[in-house]
């Protein structure tokens, strides 16, 4: 089901009030839900694409939390954190120069392809799409995507190659 919320926000840079329109997906639709959700996004000026590790899944990339995820084999605290690379760097270079060594092995799959496509899409007709992301593996930009915004940063660090 596609539900759709409303609600309305103040924006400190442009001291304006706008409406903002947040659709939040589920497994099941129906052909209402779509098609109200289909005139929102033709009339949509600016959109924004918000992904996570559940987009590069299908590429082959480990998720964090879900069946087989790295959390449900090791803790977060153990390799992802500052104190964590106190107490034992070496665990966590190679944490992570494991994780870059799967991302550079895969490529992109049809949902990073067909979000690049929608953006370029929509930027053609003047209209604004930003693709923001939780993941590091560059996927996105990848497949054409631009300006994506990494939340959480990105692993193609060049001094780790």
């Amino acid at each position: 089901m596609i539900t759709l919320r409303k609600f309305r926000q103040w924006s400190r840079v442009i001291h304006t009030t706008r409406n903002i329109i947040m659709a939040e997906s589920s497994f099941h639709t129906t052909s209402d839900n779509k098609a109200e959700f289909r005139d929102l996004l033709q009339k949509a000026k600016n959109v924004v694409v918000l992904t996570g590790a559940g987009a590069s899944a299908e590429s082959g990339i480990p998720t964090f939390r879900g069946s087989g995820g790295l959390w449900r084999t090791f803790r977060a605290q153990d390799l992802a954190t500052l104190e964590a690379f106190h107490r034992n760097p070496s665990l966590v270079w190679e944490f992570y120069s494991y994780r870059r060594e799967v991302v550079l092995t895969k490529e992109p799959n049809k949902a990073h392809y067909a979000i690049a496509g929608f953006q370029k899409k929509l930027r053609d007709e003047g209209r604004s799409v930003t693709v923001i992301t939780q993941n590091i593996d560059e996927l996105h930009q990848r497949a054409g995507a631009e300006d994506v915004i990494e939340l959480h940063g990105e692993c193609s660090f060049p001094w780790l190659q």
